[in-house]
This record gives C-alpha cells, structure tokens and sequence, in this order.
C-alpha cells in the first residue's frame, strides 16, 4: 500500500511542477493521509511563508504520507492475522 502511494504522490507532485496546476497538487493527496495533512496544513498556516516552502510541504506530504500508509499497512495485517487466522501455539 505504502508503495502505491508512494507512487501516486510522486506522479501528483511533479506531475504538476512548471503548470498552474501545481497550486492544486496537496488537494489529490490530502484525504489519502487524512490526520497527517491536517497537521501538515496547520504548520504550513502557523509557520511563516519563507520557512514552508513549496518543496518542503512536498517532502513532509509525500515522506509522512508513505510512512502513514505503510503503519496503516502494518496495522491492518496484524489485525487480520491475528483475528482471522486461528494459530495453535
């Protein structure tokens, strides 16, 4: 899963770059990582423009969004593991 959305943010982020539709890219990755562009979002608000460049916001979207994804991986299969899979040990 981690890997699809790694790939998916890569082609949406620089898929954009040099066109006016690159103003539109966090839109396409905001409600895949829900929690995490909330935040990302907030500190893009709360932190002057200077610090929280474009490719900054691209890196904590497309790196925070992978490692969200891959935990929500790793979550899902060990509830399934561990609920629908009767293991004697």
């Amino acid at each position: 899963m981690a890997g699809i959305y790694l790939i998916y943010s890569l082609l949406v982020y620089f898929g954009t770059l040099g066109g006016d539709g690159h103003d539109w890219w966090p839109i396409f990755l905001y409600p895949v990582i829900w929690p995490f562009s909330w935040l990302i979002e907030f500190a893009d608000r709360a932190i002057p423009a200077t610090m929280m460049g474009d490719y900054i916001v691209g890196f904590f979207y497309i790196v925070l969004g992978t490692l969200w994804i891959w935990l929500l991986g790793c979550i899902i299969s060990i509830l399934v593991t561990r609920l629908f899979l009767d293991v004697e040990t």
